[in-house]
């Protein structure tokens, strides 16, 4: 009887060793939200999907990918060891958006988890949401423009590059012959941008695509890709002008869009902050407008291309009537900048993502 005991004992001891060693080197279990993929934009489909790999090689399974807008009392935070929240390009101007992610710190403190502030902008903010956001266990900046901003507010911020340009494309060398147009965020500049790709006989295409199913909230886009067919079906019915060939050229999924760059672009001129990335991550040579923010002016800052950041439509219209495909193709020091520039930013997001995992396990957040 006394070695069965002693049996019994030993198997149970073994089985509990296991099943901590198992929560040991199980994955921390975030919830990421302001997930921006959801409205299709294909430059916020590359981060979120970037987020999530780069989280799974630092020992973190994003577990539910939620938006910006929800309801804390419906969720059951038990589930989550740590929240990502992804700034990107909503913590400016003191917008909505930027209060929202600022007070999503301070529901990580009721809820008494963990909260890290990711890839994001930040510019011209209140106090309100700089008291917000110093709440963040770790605060990550995209550009050198916003950790500056921010550290004037008083926050300790990082900069880790957006995390699209970690990416390593599979259509390397881009292979393109001709000009492609992107759009802006900006409706002005949207329509400067096209009337020049029709002045230069260039293709135009925007950067948003069809917005996806959310797996967590399997409902709530149904309207939004209802608007998105809908504008499809009116553009192309439209008389010649920019929302037909927004429609016609409009490119559904992100893998066809990136396979449009790489074939089709010699040179990229655009006004999305995303498309700036997406040019650098194909070694396009890109003609830049600036955005809504100063995020595309500390991009081309951080990475020593700001030759390639304009004032105007005009100026970029000159200077493409004035010159050949050829003598708008990085030089040999802009190629080794750009690339030892996306090299440092996937070992400064892998840093990131590990310091989130060790901070998140220090703190004895992982739930058993």
């Amino acid at each position: 009887m006394r070695r069965m005991r002693q049996n019994y004992e030993t198997m149970l001891t073994n089985a509990i060793d296991a099943h901590q060693a198992e929560l040991i080197h199980a994955p921390l279990r975030a919830a990421m939200i302001h997930t921006t993929s959801y409205v299709g934009h294909h430059g916020c489909t590359l981060v979120c999907r970037r987020i999530g790999e780069l989280a799974a090689d630092n020992g973190i399974q994003i577990a539910s990918w939620l938006p910006l807008r929800f309801d804390e009392m419906r969720i059951d935070w038990t589930r989550y060891d740590l929240l990502l929240v992804n700034g990107e390009g909503s913590l400016h101007g003191d917008r909505p958006a930027a209060h929202l992610i600022a007070n999503l710190a301070r529901l990580a403190e009721r809820i008494g988890r963990p909260a890290y502030l990711i890839n994001s902008v930040y510019e011209n903010n209140g106090r309100g949401v700089a008291a917000g956001v110093s709440r963040y266990r770790r605060i990550y900046m995209r550009e050198s423009l916003s950790r500056d901003r921010a550290r004037e507010a008083g926050l300790s911020a990082e900069i880790v590059p957006d995390l699209s340009l970690t990416w390593r494309p599979s259509c390397l060398p881009a292979r393109g012959d001709g000009i492609v147009v992107n759009d802006s965020t900006l409706g002005a500049t949207r329509h400067e941008l096209f009337e020049l790709s029709r002045e230069i006989d260039a293709a135009y295409i925007t950067i948003n695509g069809r917005p996806p199913r959310l797996v967590d909230f399997p409902g709530r886009n149904i309207g939004r890709q209802a608007r998105y067919d809908l504008k499809r079906i009116l553009g192309r019915l439209s008389p010649p002008g920019r929302r037909r060939s927004a429609a016609v050229n409009g490119i559904s999924v992100f893998d066809a869009f990136v396979e449009k760059l790489a074939s089709d672009a010699a040179v990229l001129v655009t006004g999305r902050f995303h498309g700036v990335c997406l040019a650098l991550d194909l070694e396009i040579p890109v003609l830049a407008l600036a955005s809504n923010t100063h995020k595309i002016q500390g991009l081309c800052a951080d990475v020593g291309i700001e030759s390639r950041l304009f004032g105007s439509v005009s100026e970029i219209r000159r200077l493409l009537k004035a010159s050949h495909l050829r003598d708008l193709r990085y030089s040999p020091d802009e190629l080794k900048r750009i690339r030892s520039f996306r090299q440092a930013a996937l070992v400064r997001a892998q840093a990131m993502f590990k310091s989130i995992a060790d901070d998140a396990i220090g703190l004895g957040r992982r739930q058993h």
